[in-house]
């Protein structure tokens, strides 16, 4: 194989991983949305209108996300899930989940 060869293979190749790295995508995950949509549907506001401040995966350590009340009976058992800040009209809320999005509180809401 020549040198010209093997240079054009490089050049391609390189090509071809900055392509497929630009193919990523930073959406945020469906539970973090979900998050969204909720406080949206709270407040009465569009979601468009919230704003994702961070997104922090965690282990909560009950089913309840570390928000269940004295009247309240939580599972104590390790739950992954997520930590949500959002901004909506100037207003921080923080939003807790569970993987999928399928479980969500506020300790504002």
């Amino acid at each position: 194989m020549s040198t010209n060869n093997i240079y054009r293979n490089a050049i391609y190749l390189v090509f071809v991983i900055l392509a497929l790295s630009a193919c990523g995508t930073d959406d945020p995950p469906a539970a973090v949305l979900q998050a969204r949509s909720l406080l949206a549907d709270q407040l009465g506001v569009p979601a468009e209108e919230i704003t994702i401040i961070s997104v922090e995966e965690v282990e909560w350590t009950d089913s309840c996300f570390g928000l269940g009340g004295a009247a309240e009976m939580c599972a104590a058992e390790i739950t992954p899930g997520w930590r949500v800040i959002l901004v909506v009209n100037g207003q921080e809320y923080e939003v807790r989940s569970n993987t999928t999005g399928t479980l969500i509180r506020s300790p504002q809401l």
